[in-house]
């Protein structure tokens, strides 16, 4: 299963051929099955909203659209070991959860470091846990993924290695042959052998240290633990050898480095066979290019040697050298090295029906290419995975496991029946019967929902629960009406709020009629429009907005909850933000579940500790405390008196009664009554404080806005 394009339709088989390099690539044959990325999707860059005080190890990979999951299974092992080759991570997301917060959970995310080998996961305090792994490869790198193992040893993996390098005896002289035929020579290639020290000597090579010891190697003066090696012929290089005395106990203490004499780059590859550890600089062997390293390989902590090779056309011309370095006296602290040969591909004998093909294949694959959308903005969704049937807990304890369940839809819609899954998790089938248009469920819970927001009370007042506890719908024939009609304009939300808006339901009175007030005292049959209070957010966004301060761009990351000196306790954020949020609309303020903002708690905002479709609604004396203590609130009252000076900048008695007509206009959506009128003038103009100003004061504006927050009207509709 994969996330995205680039590991291709199915894992790249032994002997198929492929593209690969920038620029004008050449062919390649794979030697053996594996899941590989393919480099034509390099560049992509997933456009994310922001984050704030972001810990999670994961953030920093560039997994959207560029991950291999396994399927789920149970760890039984301790150890996980992965088969690969490349760059990258490997992330064990154990029970579906990435735990990663914390040092506790560091074993869960694991890097490549880029040589083929076995990455392996210490995993054990998860045993009898399920999970899977997801390969992440680094930016534009290559992530070979073979095989994905648990509970095997070091010498078992040693032991699949050397069955796997048999058996890719055969696809690798294929290969070899098909590669050189596509790539320009007709099949016809000069080897040259460098080094493959049978004299018995290191004639040529400079040796220091004594990891290497005085000459080469062969398969008695090595461990028989070590097995066959796979080298050719009888002499080869190892720095895990028996020393003076006849022993190999401590053979990988001793360390050294061994040079070759220096010759020309004037050929195209360098292939040789090397085993050992794979530690990336202390374990290798390097092509020195003027005295620096250009290219390393390490072995893959198997004493087996295999197959390495390194394109050096980069380099033609210049002067190089070949250093084995054993610099690691731990554990696979030894480094092995046979058959060193200099290959050259002769030009001009490729047959013209291969090179039209490979030219035409290479403008082909260069036309996709330029396809290909590389930057895109992204959602939170979860990735698809394998099926997981749970069981029932008894009287829901999580302690008590009951029969093994398979997964369906509720049994009240399709019975029990398992869910005719073709592949994956089920998650499709699962949307599909919850949006099926027999499903009686979907379209009445999303019409009840947008009649409840709108209206104050849903036709079902339990919105989140239609089932027997929950309460009856006090309009059935209402429910079922807009169910069908919120159907038939295909599932638009907009087209259900503006057909509602518009009815006659929506723009009743809030004035009650006695008698029918006598006849529904709860109003269950909506003889009248009740009047309903606003929520906490619409509060704050209404202030922001009259005083001009209300930034209405979408999208972006959250802003920091602003901190008050009473918000302490464990986890306190390290920075506060803004008083005001920078002026975002609510929606966009970060929400901590320690450290809620105390004006949208005492407005009823929900405590995210769990779902809840319909809110509470109080009316308690905080909420006026708040509105006439809370600095945000004094603060954005004069800004709105600011904006008044600003709208209205005649000055007299007319001016003073345009102002305040301005200020009910914008605070209420109406005109100041006279009563209303005269109360405001007359205050405006009373000299009662004591400070003696004239009608321009900003700060007798701001007490006057002030006041008319502090008014019902302003917080309720009606």
């Amino acid at each position: 299963m994969k996330d995205g394009f680039i590991f291709g339709r199915a894992p790249r088989r032994a002997g198929l051929a492929y593209l690969d390099g920038g620029g004008r690539p050449i062919v390649k044959v794979a030697a053996h099955d594996a899941a590989v990325n393919d480099l034509i999707w390099a560049g992509l860059e997933a456009v994310h909203e922001g984050e704030m005080q972001s810990k999670s190890a994961l953030a920093k990979l560039p997994k959207s659209g560029r991950t291999l999951r396994t399927p789920t299974f149970e760890l039984k092992h301790g150890a996980v070991s992965c088969l690969v080759e490349g760059r990258g991570h490997i992330v064990a997301c154990v029970d579906s959860h990435r735990l990663i917060a914390g040092p506790l959970h560091g074993q869960t995310i694991k890097s490549v470091g880029g040589k083929a080998g076995w990455v392996t996961m210490n995993l054990e305090r998860y045993l009898g846990h399920r999970l899977h792994l997801e390969f992440i490869p680094a930016k534009d790198a290559a992530l070979s993924v073979r095989m994905v193992t648990q509970g095997l040893d070091g010498r078992a993996l040693g032991e699949i290695d050397r069955r796997l390098s048999a058996a890719e005896k055969e696809f690798q002289a294929y290969a070899k042959a098909a590669e050189a035929l596509l790539n320009g020579d007709g099949g016809e290639v000069e080897e040259r052998v460098f080094a493959d020290f049978e004299s018995g000597t290191y004639d040529g090579w400079a040796v220091t240290g004594e990891a290497f010891g005085d000459i080469p190697q062969t398969l008695k003066t090595i461990g028989s633990y070590q097995g066959r090696i796979n080298g050719v012929g009888t002499w080869f290089v190892n720095s895990h050898n028996i020393r003076p005395g006849g022993t190999t106990r401590k053979g990988d203490k001793p360390t050294g480095t061994l040079t070759s004499s220096e010759f020309t780059i004037d050929f195209d590859s360098i292939e040789f066979l090397v085993g050992g550890g794979a530690h990336e600089g202390k374990t290798c062997v390097n092509l020195l290019v003027d005295g620096g390293v250009v290219l390393s390989a390490t072995g893959r902590n198997n004493n087996q040697m295999s197959l390495n090779a390194w394109d050096v056309r980069p380099y033609a011309g210049r002067k190089a050298r070949i250093q084995v370095v054993d610099n690691h006296q731990g554990g696979w602290g030894n480094i092995g090295l046979d058959h060193i040969v200099f290959k050259k591909r002769k030009t001009g004998t490729t047959p013209a029906a291969a090179e039209k093909l490979v030219r035409a294949w290479q403008e082909e694959r260069a036309r996709l290419g330029g396809e290909i959308v590389r930057k895109s903005r992204v959602a939170l969704a979860m990735m698809d995975g394998s099926g997981e049937d749970d069981r029932v807990l008894i009287r829901g304890n999580a302690s008590k496991p009951g029969r093994l369940e398979p997964r369906h839809f509720l049994t009240a819609i399709s019975g029990d029946a398992p869910l005719p899954i073709k592949a994956g998790s089920g998650r499709l089938e699962l949307a599909e019967q919850v949006n099926d248009p027999a499903n009686p469920l979907t379209s009445r819970v999303i019409a009840n929902r947008i009649w409840h927001h709108l209206m104050g009370r849903g036709i079902v007042p339990t919105v989140d629960d239609f089932g027997v506890l929950g309460q009856r719908p006090s309009h059935p024939e209402l429910l079922d009406h807009l169910a069908t009609r919120f159907m038939a304009d295909g599932r638009s939300i907009k087209a259900m709020i503006r057909y509602i808006v518009l009815s006659r339901t929506y723009r009743l009175s809030s004035h009650v009629n006695s008698k029918a007030k006598e006849a529904d005292p709860k109003n269950t049959l909506w003889h009248h429009q009740p009047p309903r209070r606003l929520q906490g957010e619409v509060i704050r966004d209404s202030l922001l907005a009259l005083a001009g301060r209300l930034d209405p761009t979408p999208f972006g990351p959250p802003v920091p909850i602003h901190l008050t000196s009473f918000m302490d306790g464990r986890g306190r954020p390290g920075r506060s933000g803004p008083m005001d949020g920078a002026g975002r609309r609510s929606i966009y303020i970060a929400v901590r579940r320690n450290f809620l903002s105390p004006f949208m708690l005492t407005f009823d905002t929900p405590v995210p500790f769990s779902s809840m479709g319909r809110r509470n609604v109080s009316n308690v004396p905080a909420q006026s405390l708040i509105l006439l203590n809370d600095p945000l609130v004094v603060e954005l009252s004069r800004g709105w008196a600011e904006r008044a000076l600003k709208a209205v900048p005649e000055s007299g008695a007319d001016g003073v009664a345009k102002r305040v007509a301005w200020m009910y206009l914008t605070g209420f959506g109406r005109k100041p009554t006279a009563k209303e009128s005269q109360a405001a003038v007359a205050f405006l103009w009373s000299n009662a404080d004591g400070r003696k100003t004239g009608t321009e004061d900003v700060g007798r504006w701001a007490d006057f806005a002030h006041v008319l927050v502090n008014a019902k009207e302003f917080i309720f509709l009606r």
